[in-house]
């Protein structure tokens, strides 16, 4: 599946130990490298909007 996706990847013992984690946590978004990140600071960005309303597009 991350076949076609540019390193920098992951490690897989990273993923699962965040996992984990979040899981004892209770943490249901977890955003692990670089992009993930950035991707999670656009959806903040655009959450805040949304849950106040709609007028404000």
């Amino acid at each position: 599946m991350s076949k076609d996706f540019p390193p920098p990847k992951v490690a897989p013992e990273e993923v699962a130990r965040a996992a984990l984690q979040a899981v004892i946590d209770e943490v249901e978004d977890v955003y692990l490298g670089e992009q993930a990140q950035e991707m999670q600071t656009q959806l903040l960005k655009i959450r805040k909007p949304l849950k106040n309303g709609w007028e404000e597009f």
